[in-house]
């Protein structure tokens, strides 16, 4: 599993929620179709990622204390998966 799937796997899940926090993003990873090896996301791993697709799609994932993570709209505005492929 490529750091660059799970980025993408990561922006794609965060969209699908209005907010999303990390114990709900590790169920779901762990419940994943490309997570094939069933490796865990941690804390760090996590934190690694978010840096990483701010830094590769300028595309940043905000935290909002009671609710969770979330993208912005305008950050993954021009967010396209099949363009990065």
């Amino acid at each position: 599993m490529s750091n660059l799937k799970r980025h993408i796997w990561l922006i794609e899940t965060i969209q699908r929620f209005d907010y999303i926090t990390l114990e709900d993003l590790q169920f779901e990873w762990d419940h994943s179709g490309i997570n094939d090896k069933r490796e865990k996301l941690n804390r760090r791993t996590f934190f690694n990622d978010k840096n990483a697709i701010e830094d590769l799609f300028q595309i940043e994932i905000k935290y909002v204390s009671g609710k969770g993570y979330h993208i912005p709209e305008n950050d993954a505005e021009g967010f396209n998966m099949a363009r990065i492929q």
